[in-house]
């Protein structure tokens, strides 16, 4: 699979990102004018309006922890009201809508089906109330996405596999049920190399095994072309049959003994 790296501005680009600014607005209208939902004004009442330790505190509740810290921490500084809550919310929408433009550029040749890709992921009605209410999906949201394209191929390098972990647990502490799309995407990382080394392999005619031959093509000149069963116990034991090759001829040797003479 190809993966699109080109960073060219076009029309549909610009839209996408134009499309970003105003989903990001809308966010923050609905922010600042709607008011406090059921959800939001009990969090704060049990665990955001004593001291802060409170906020680790379980009280049956469904408390989403990180949020519960960081809208803590926003009202400890700024005046208290629904907006100031919904700040970190805010900050991880922006984030949720900047890795979702990144990803579909890169899934996507086509520039205008990546803007209809980044047009599904920020205008779902249901994204757009997670990421203006003061609850821990909206950070779930960011930092999932934003892990997922750290961890695109060709782009999983030693640092960025470091920052996606991290962004990964921080989106496990946001919310408990953000488990489950952790565990898809770790299992998707250690399946997808895998994956492709068996594709390449195929491709160049390899087995199982790493041998040559009956999975691709004739093998070639020197080349053993050893039966199933012996190659599965020769990839058990790490070893390769050696060869006699003469001039049109090529016969393999029994393991473990001298050459013959094919004369």
């Amino acid at each position: 699979m190809s993966w699109n790296v080109s960073n060219a501005i076009t029309p549909s680009r610009a839209l996408a990102w134009v499309l970003i600014g105003f989903v990001l607005t809308i966010n923050v209208y609905r922010a600042a004018t709607q008011s406090i939902t059921h959800d939001e004004a009990l969090t704060y009442l049990l665990f955001m309006r004593g001291n802060l330790l409170d906020v680790f505190a379980y009280t049956g509740n469904q408390n989403h922890v990180l949020q519960a810290l960081l809208s803590k921490l926003v009202i400890s500084i700024l005046p208290t009201n629904p907006f100031t809550l919904r700040l970190p919310v805010l900050a991880a929408a922006t984030l949720y809508c900047v890795a979702a433009a990144k990803i579909s550029n890169r899934l996507f040749d086509n520039a205008w089906v990546a803007l209809a890709s980044v047009a599904l992921l920020t205008l779902n009605p249901y994204v757009l109330d997670f990421l203006s209410a003061a609850r821990g999906y909206g950070l779930m949201l960011g930092f999932v996405l934003l892990a997922t394209y750290l961890l695109l191929p060709g782009m999983n390098s030693d640092r960025t596999r470091a920052i996606a972990g991290v962004l990964l647990g921080l989106a496990v502490a946001a919310t408990t049920v953000s488990i489950f799309p952790v565990i898809g995407i770790l299992v998707a990382c250690a399946v997808y190399p895998m994956a492709v080394r068996q594709i390449d392999d195929r491709r160049k005619g390899r087995d199982d095994f790493g041998y040559r031959g009956r999975a691709g093509r004739l093998p070639a000149v020197g080349e053993p072309d050893v039966p199933r069963e012996e190659r599965r116990l020769l990839h058990r034991r790490g070893e390769r049959p050696r060869m006699v090759c003469k001039p049109r001829l090529c016969q393999r040797t029994p393991l473990r003994t001298e050459h013959q003479n094919a004369f």
